[in-house]
C-alpha cells in the first residue's frame, strides 16, 4: 500500500505543479477583470472606488478544475495504463484516490496565502482604494471561506475527486457513450439547474419542495454529512465501473 501510495506522489507531481501554475494564472485574471471593472465603473465617482479581493477565488477556480481534469485522466487512460503494465485494479484505485484528495486538499489551500498575498500589494501600492467592506477579510471571498466556512474546504476537495473519478470510470467503462453521459451531467448542472430553480410547476417543482422541506434546519454537522454521503456513492460507483471496465 505505501509503496503504491509514494509511486502515485511521484507521478503525479508534474500534474500538481500544472494545478499551481493554473490556478496562479485564474488568481491573476479574476483579480485584474473584477479590479478593472470596479474601478471603470466608479469613474463617475471616485470616492465610490472599493476593492474586492478575488485572487482566492480565481486560484480555487483555477486549480479547482485542473485537478477535475487530473481525477478524470487518472481514472481513465492512467487506469488503463496501470492495469496494462501489471497492476491490480485494487492496487491502483484505492491508493489513487487516497493521494488525489490530499494533494487536491494542499492545492486548494493554496488558495489562502495567495488571497493575502493580493491584499498586501493592495495595501503597498494602492492603499487609497478601501476594501469593500468592514474588514480587509470580509472584501476577500476567499478569506471569509477559510475563516467562517473551513469546514467546507475538504468538501469542495472531496467533490472535485468524487466527480473526477465518475467521470473517468465513466469514460473508461463506456467509451464515447461515457463521454456523452458526463457532456449531460454537465451540462445540467452548469446551465440547468438555475433554470430548475425557476420552474414553479411539475414534477421537478414539486422535488425541489421537498427537498427544501427535509433539509430545514440543517446545520453545518448536517450538510457536511450529506455532501460525504454523496460523494462515498459517487466513489463507490467509479469502483464498480473500473471493476468492469474492459482495459485494452
Amino acid at each position: 500500500m505505501l509503496k503504491n501510495i509514494k509511486k502515485q506522489v511521484t507521478m503525479k507531481l508534474d500534474c500538481w505543479k500544472a494545478a499551481v501554475l493554473v490556478g496562479l494564472l485564474g488568481a491573476v485574471l479574476l483579480e485584474s477583470v473584477v479590479q478593472i471593472t470596479l474601478q471603470v465603473a466608479s469613474r463617475t465617482d471616485p470616492s465610490e472606488a472599493t476593492w474586492v479581493g478575488m485572487a482566492g477565488v480565481g486560484w480555487m477556480i483555477g486549480a479547482g478544475f485542473t485537478m477535475v481534469g487530473m481525477n478524470v485522466v487518472t481514472a481513465s487512460t492512467g487506469f488503463s495504463m496501470a492495469v496494462v503494465m501489471g497492476s491490480t485494479r485494487r492496487g491502483y484505485f484505492w491508493p489513487s484516490l487516497l493521494v488525489q484528495l490530499v494533494g487536491t486538499f494542499a492545492v486548494l489551500l493554496c488558495a489562502y496565502p495567495v488571497s493575502w498575498v493580493s491584499e498586501m500589494l493592495r495595501r503597498a501600492f494602492i492603499s487609497q482604494i478601501p476594501p469593500d467592506g468592514e474588514t480587509f477579510i470580509a472584501a476577500n471571498p476567499a478569506l471569509v471561506l477559510f475563516h467562517d466556512y473551513f469546514w467546507v474546504v475538504p468538501l469542495i476537495a472531496l467533490g472535485i475527486v468524487a466527480f473526477g473519478m465518475a467521470a473517468g470510470g465513466l469514460l473508461t467503462r463506456f467509451g464515447r457513450v461515457g463521454f456523452w453521459i458526463v457532456w449531460v451531467i454537465f451540462m445540467f448542472f452548469s446551465l440547468g439547474m438555475p433554470q430548475v430553480a425557476e420552474v414553479k410547476s411539475g414534477p421537478l417543482y414539486v422535488a425541489h419542495e421537498a427537498v427544501l422541506a427535509a433539509t430545514v434546519g440543517f446545520g453545518p454537522a448536517h450538510w457536511a454529512a450529506v455532501i460525504v454521503a454523496l460523494a462515498l456513492i459517487v466513489i463507490g460507483a467509479a469502483w464498480a465501473m473500473l471493476r468492469r471496465a474492459c482495459v485494452k
